[in-house]
């Protein structure tokens, strides 16, 4: 987007209209996931994949009233390390960020998604306010500095730290 356009910037029109489109597009391919899941599932294939990419799918949409239905499906099936994941997922969709920390904890002491659960953990430590904590885990974490999202909150937290 070009700011320095004079009148109505005509020109940025297509932006946003691309924009639009990539969501309409991203938001269609979520809903073709989890029909996708969906049929898998009814047709006897109940397994954790399915069930997970449905989970993420509705995270992503927004809808995490039937993520948590989701959620509750893959805790029948017996796959703890899946639905605590899972939990911690949408606890932080949820803004439980001492919720989210706990299932992230249980995750590292497993050794289980861990570059993952570091960052789940450091952002709940991020967003109760615990900036150097959550700093110190981010920098410390071994296969950390090769994650887009890690780098991220990295570089909030310090910008935060400057201030």
């Amino acid at each position: 987007i070009n700011y320095m356009l004079k009148g109505f910037m005509e020109d940025n029109v297509a932006h946003r209209d691309n924009s639009l489109a990539s969501f309409s597009k991203a938001k269609l391919l979520f809903a073709k996931a989890i029909f996708t899941a969906r049929k898998n599932i009814s047709g006897g294939e109940n397994t954790a994949e399915y069930l997970h990419a449905m989970f993420m799918s509705y995270i992503k949409l927004g809808d995490l009233k039937a993520a948590h239905a989701t959620l509750e499906k893959v805790e029948k099936l017996g796959d703890a390390l899946l639905s605590e994941y899972e939990n911690m997922v949408l606890k932080s969709n949820l803004g439980d960020y001492e919720g989210m920390a706990k299932h992230a904890e249980k995750l590292l002491s497993k050794d289980m998604f861990a570059v993952n659960a570091a960052y789940y953990l450091a952002y709940s430590l991020f967003k109760t306010k615990k900036l150097k904590e959550a700093l110190i885990l981010l920098e410390s974490f071994p296969g950390s500095t090769e994650n887009e999202a890690v780098k991220a909150l990295t570089k909030e937290i310090k910008k935060y730290l400057e201030i």
